[in-house]
């Protein structure tokens, strides 16, 4: 239940037609720590970054398995690091569960990430890292919570626990859970 009332942290509020405009502004969208949590969770769970590479000299690709791989300078490297930190159990205990809260500390600060007792930069890296990350995840990471708020604003929702998991859909745009 808390995560149903911490999407509104901007604002609690039920829109009917003809309601004022909603005004969000961006230092609204910096306030919600819960929201963040829940967006960052979401892209550990869903999100397969590729980290791609030009190779500028000769050099020797060691594995953790102990294999080596010679690459060439001028060949291109394709890097998969989502298994390697965003579902590395040492780093997220139970990776592939939904975890609203992965992201926080009690008090609602942003939480530190370590692996064999060292601080680690990137722990989450749905939009790429380093200089390579995506220059639009800021804005998109802005829209999804806009849209979340705003979905929340307009549509009465109301979680529903169902033992199956068929959707279909009404006429009138609200999912019905069927057997």
């Amino acid at each position: 239940m808390q995560v149903s009332l911490s999407i509104c942290e901007i604002g609690s509020c039920f829109l009917k037609p003809g309601s004022p405009v909603v005004n969000i502004t961006r230092d609204m969208l910096k306030e919600t720590p819960v929201l963040d949590s829940v967006v960052e969770e979401t892209l550990h769970l869903t999100s397969a970054p590729i980290l791609i590479r030009a190779v500028l000299e000769n050099l020797s690709l060691k594995m953790a398995n102990g294999r080596e791989y010679t690459i060439r300078k001028g060949d291109r490297v394709a890097l998969f690091p989502h298994v390697a930190v965003q579902m590395d159990p040492e780093v997220h205990p139970e990776p592939h569960s939904f975890k609203y809260d992965r992201f926080l500390n009690q008090g609602g600060t942003k939480k530190d990430f370590y692996k064999n007792g060292k601080k680690l930069k990137y722990f989450n890296m749905p939009w790429g890292a380093g200089i390579s990350i995506c220059p639009g995840c800021f804005f998109a990471v802005n829209e999804i919570k806009l849209f979340v708020f705003l979905i929340s604003c307009w549509f009465h929702l109301i979680y529903i626990k169902v033992e199956s998991s068929i959707l279909t859909f009404s006429k009138h745009l609200s999912l019905i859970f069927s057997d």
